[in-house]
């Protein structure tokens, strides 16, 4: 019995992978869901943030730390208008 040649086994060790990659790879959040869908739940998980400085900068005025609720909200704000652009140009390339 004749041992392959290395080059050979090479060969078929990256045909294999390359089989597994391109039938793995297929999937998408976006191909599940849409574009439009995934850019609007990254959208609503970036104004959480907001919504709890919001909520809670009323009941933090009278304790030494009222400023906490108020970085929430501008952490949010500037994350939500910083990937808001990106997102809305992702959505109109398509595909």
């Amino acid at each position: 019995m004749t041992e392959p040649d290395p080059a050979e086994r090479v060969d078929r060790l990256i045909e294999r992978r390359q089989a597994r990659r391109s039938a793995s790879s297929g999937f998408a959040l976006w191909d599940f869901w849409g574009r439009e869908v995934v850019k609007d739940a990254v959208l609503l998980l970036l104004a959480i943030p907001v919504l709890v400085g919001l909520v809670a900068a009323p009941f933090a005025i009278g304790s030494p730390r009222w400023w906490v609720p108020w970085v929430f909200v501008a952490v949010g704000v500037a994350l939500f208008v910083g990937v808001r652009g990106p997102l809305r140009t992702w959505v109109a390339k398509g595909e």
